[in-house]
C-alpha cells in the first residue's frame, strides 16, 4: 500500500515539475528551505527537499529545460503543490522503512535493520560543521597538493573556496537587497512586521517575517541564485578561466539514470556537483549554502583516478587526521602530554606481534587512546547498500578494536613501552587510573555512532570494551566549548555510559548540547524507559557559531555548563593548578544534578565562614549516582576522613577536595568496591559523630 502511495506521489511530482520553469521553481524551494533569520532558531527543514526536485529535472530532462526561458516565473499554487509533494514523497518513504522495522524487536537485532536506519537517518541528516572548520579542514587536506590540482584541474583549494566565498557574497548581497525593498515597502502594508515584540513573541514575529519574505520575493528568487563567470571574477578577482573550470567541473549532467525507482535519496552526482548549468554563461547555485560540505568528497574522486597522486593523498588525510585529534585532546589542559604514530609489541594471543595506536594523550592519571579514520563511507552505503556494514565496520569496528588492544596491552604488565617519533613512552599501568577509547572519523557518521548499542546487536561492533566514536570537526567543536579536560572527561564518561541504552540522539552535538544542559544524566535516562525526545539543546552552539562567524548580529556568549559561581570557580583552580587527581574532583563535582550543585555550593559558601572559628572543617553528600563527594578545610581530615565517609554511604567510590585557600586546592581519590571492615567502621563512628576533640565536621549527608 505505501508503495503505491509513494509511486503514485512521485509520478504526479515527475508530471508536475516537467512543466515549470526550472530556475524560479528550484530557487524559489532554496528560499524556502534556506533563508532563515540567524537571529533566531526557526523551523529546521531538511535539505533533501531542494535536491530531491533537483535530481528530478537531472533525470526527467536531457539537456537544461528552456533554457532561454530563465524569467519565467512559477505560480505560488504550482510552489506550493511542488513542496507539498516532495515532503510527501519524503515522508512516505521515511513511513515504509519504519514500518520495515517496527515491531521486530529492537534496532539491531536484524543486521538488515541497521540498512534501513541507514537510508532514513542519510535522508534527512547532513551531518555538516560549521564553515570555518570545514574551510580549515579543507586547507590542511589540500593545500600540499595545489601544484597537482593545478595540472588536474585547473585550481587549487585556495581558488576553490575564494569561489565559495564569492558565490556567498554574491547571493546573499542580493537577498539583502531584496530584503531591504520589501521592508521598506511592508512598512505600509504589514506595519505588524515591525513592532516591537513583546516577550515570548520574537520566534513567531520572525517566522511571520520569513514568510512573508519568500513570498514577496518569488517573482525574483530565480535572479539571486543565477551567476556568471564575470560577475564572479568582479567580487573575487580570480581569473574567469578558472572560474568557469571550477563551475564545469561541479556541474552534472541533466539525464541522468534514476536511482531506485525514483525514490527520495542521496545522489552521487548531485552531492559531488550541486551547480546547474542552464546556458554556456549561467550558473544556478541554489545549493551553494550546502556545496561546501561535500566538497572534500568531489575533490577526492578526482584524485582518486590517479595511483599514485592518490596513495600519497591518503598518508597525509591520515596523518593529519591523527594529528588534529590528538592536538585538539591536548587543548583542552596544559598538563597534558602527547604523542602520535605509536608502535608496540604483545601478544595479544597469537605470539608477539607489532602493532601500532595512532594517537596517546596523557594528562594527570587519565589516558586518552586515539584511533583515527580517515577514510569515507560511499554514496551507496548510505543509500542502504549492504556495502553499508561492511564499511561501518572498517570505520567503526577496527578503530575500536585497535584501541581494545592497546588498552589490554596497557593493563597487561607493572610497566609497558611505546615507541613514538618523540622517543620511547613507558607508561606504569598503577598510575593509569581512568583510560578513555577514541576513534575520530573524517566522514560524519552521526547517524550511527551517536546509538552505538544498535551496531553492537548487529553485530558491526564487536568490541567489549566501551569506546567513543567521533567525527573530527564535532570533536572540536566539543574541544571548544568544554571548560578544560576535567569538563571533557565528565562529557566522556555520561556520553559512553549512555551508549548501552536504547536513548536515541540524531547527532552528536545533540549529546553534546544535553551534557551543557547538565540533563545527560545516565540514571535519569535509564529510569525513563530508554525513549528520550530532546527539547532544542543545540540552539546556543548554533547561535555562538553564527556571532562568531558573523551572521549573527546578536552578540552571543559562549555556551557553558550551568553552575554555580563557587563551583565553577572550584573548577577553575583545580584545572589551572594541576594537581595529582584533579581530574578526578573536577568529574564528581560535574557529577552532580542542579539540585545537588545548589547545594554544594551553598554547604561550600557556609564551611566558609566558618574559617575565623574553626579550622578543620569538611562536609559530605552521596550523590545520585551512588559517589561521594567530600569537600574538606583541613589536610587532617583529608585522607582518613574521606575513607570513613566512603565506608559510612557504602559506595564504592569517593572523592575529597581539599581547599585550603582560594587559589589552591587538592584531591583525594578512594575508588575500591565497598566491604564490611571493622576498622573502617570504628574510624567513621570517631570521624562522623559531629565533634571530637580538635576536628569540626559540618556535615551535609
Amino acid at each position: 500500500m505505501l508503495e503505491q502511495e509513494i509511486s503514485e506521489a512521485i509520478q504526479e511530482l515527475r508530471e508536475l515539475v516537467r512543466k515549470l520553469p526550472i530556475a524560479s521553481t528550484l530557487s524559489n524551494i532554496a528560499m524556502r528551505i534556506f533563508l532563515t533569520s540567524p537571529e533566531v532558531e526557526l523551523q529546521d527543514i531538511s535539505p533533501i527537499y531542494a535536491e530531491y526536485v533537483t535530481w528530478l529535472y537531472l533525470c526527467n530532462f536531457d539537456s537544461a529545460p528552456n533554457p532561454l526561458a530563465i524569467d519565467e516565473v512559477t505560480s505560488e499554487d504550482d510552489l506550493e503543490k511542488v513542496f507539498a509533494l516532495s515532503m510527501k514523497a519524503v515522508k512516505l518513504v521515511e513511513d515504509y522503512s519504519h514500518a520495515r522495522v517496527r515491531g521486530k524487536g529492537r534496532l539491531g537485532d536484524n543486521p538488515e535493520d541497521i540498512l534501513v536506519h541507514t537510508r532514513i537517518l542519510n535522508l534527512l541528516m547532513r551531518g555538516e560543521a560549521f564553515r570555518h572548520h570545514m574551510t580549515a579542514q579543507l586547507h590542511a587536506l589540500f593545500d600540499p597538493f595545489s601544484k597537482e590540482l593545478q595540472e588536474l584541474i585547473g585550481f587549487d583549494i585556495t581558488d576553490a573556496l575564494g569561489i565559495f566565498d564569492g558565490l556567498d557574497k554574491v547571493v546573499n548581497s542580493r537577498i539583502l537587497k531584496c530584503e531591504s525593498i520589501i521592508y521598506r515597502e511592508s512598512k505600509s502594508e504589514r506595519p505588524d512586521l515591525h513592532k516591537t515584540p513583546g516577550p515570548g513573541e520574537l520566534r513567531k514575529q520572525s517566522e511571520e517575517v520569513n514568510r512573508y519574505l519568500i513570498k514577496t520575493m518569488r517573482p525574483v528568487a530565480h535572479r539571486i541564485f543565477l551567476v556568471t563567470c564575470e560577475e564572479l571574477t568582479k567580487v573575487t578577482e580570480i581569473d574567469q578561466r578558472v572560474i568557469r573550470k571550477f563551475l564545469d567541473l561541479f556541474t552534472p549532467e541533466f539525464g541522468q539514470e534514476e536511482i531506485g525507482a525514483g525514490w527520495p535519496s542521496v545522489y552521487d552526482a548531485l552531492d559531488r556537483a550541486p551547480f546547474l548549468k542552464l546556458s554556456d554563461e549561467l550558473w544556478l547555485v541554489h545549493l551553494v549554502g550546502q556545496s561546501i560540505f561535500r566538497f572534500r568528497a568531489a575533490i577526492e574522486n578526482i584524485l582518486e583516478q590517479n595511483d599514485g597522486l592518490w596513495r600519497r593523498y591518503e598518508s597525509h588525510r591520515s596523518d593529519y587526521l591523527e594529528n588534529h585529534a590528538v592536538a585538539l585532546i591536548k587543548s583542552t589542559t596544559r598538563h597534558a602530554d602527547a604523542w602520535v604514530n605509536l608502535h608496540y609489541s604483545y601478544d595479544d594471543g597469537q605470539g608477539v606481534r607489532d602493532f601500532e595506536l595512532d594517537g596517546l594523550v596523557l594528562v594527570d592519571r587519565t589516558a586518552f587512546l586515539i584511533e583515527a579514520k580517515a577514510g569515507s563511507m560511499s554514496t551507496a552505503a548510505r543509500r542502504g547498500s549492504r556495502s553499508a556494514i561492511d564499511q561501518l565496520k572498517r570505520l567503526v569496528d577496527d578503530a575500536q578494536k585497535q584501541n581494545a588492544r592497546a588498552a589490554r596491552y596497557i593493563r597487561s604488565s607493572e610497566e609497558v613501552y611505546f615507541e613514538s617519533p618523540k622517543g620511547d613512552v613507558r607508561l606504569r599501568s598503577k598510575n593509569i587510573i581512568r583510560m578513555y577509547l577514541i576513534s575520530v572519523t573524517l566522514d560524519s557518521l552521526t547517524a550511527f555512532t551517536t546509538n552505538m548499542s544498535w551496531l553492537s546487536r548487529a553485530g558491526i561492533v564487536s568490541g567489549n570494551e566501551a569506546a567513543w566514536s567521533v567525527f573530527d570537526l564535532d570533536l572540536q567543536v566539543i574541544v571548544e566549548l568544554v571548560n578544560g579536560v576535567g569538563e571533557f572527561v565528565s562529557y566522556l564518561e555520561r556520553r559512553i555510559a549512555v551508549q548501552d541504552l536504547e536513548a536515541f540522539a540524531t547527532e552528536e552535538l545533540d549529546w553534546f548540547g544535553l551534557f551543557l544542559d547538565n540533563q545527560l544524566l545516565t540514571e535519569r535516562i535509564r529510569a525513563s524507559n530508554n525513549v528520550i525526545i530532546f527539547p532544542d539543546v543545540t540552539g546556543p552552539i548554533q547561535d555562538y557559531y553564527h556571532h562568531v562567524l558573523g551572521v549573527r548580529s546578536t552578540p552571543t556568549p559562549k555556551p557553558r555548563q550551568k553552575m554555580p559561581k563557587t563551583m565553577q570557580s572550584l573548577v577553575e583552580i583545580l584545572e589551572k593548578n594541576g594537581a595529582t587527581g584533579f581530574i578526578d574532583g573536577i568529574a564528581i563535582l560535574l557529577e552532580q544534578t542542579d539540585g545537588e550543585r545548589a547545594i554544594f555550593a551553598k554547604s561550600v559558601d557556609k564551611l566558609w565562614s566558618y574559617t575565623k572559628k574553626h579550622k578543620d572543617l569538611a562536609f559530605r553528600t552521596r550523590l545520585e549516582t551512588g559517589s561521594v563527594l567530600c569537600y574538606s578545610r583541613s589536610h587532617k581530615l583529608l585522607k582518613e576522613y574521606t575513607k570513613a565517609a566512603k565506608y559510612s554511604m557504602k559506595s564504592d567510590n569517593a572523592v575529597c577536595i581539599l581547599q585550603t585557600t582560594r587559589q589552591g586546592a587538592l584531591v583525594h581519590v578512594e575508588r575500591y568496591p565497598w566491604k564490611q571492615d571493622v576498622v573502617l567502621e570504628r574510624l567513621a563512628r570517631e570521624l562522623l559523630g559531629q565533634a571530637r576533640g580538635r576536628i569540626k565536621v559540618v556535615d551535609q549527608v
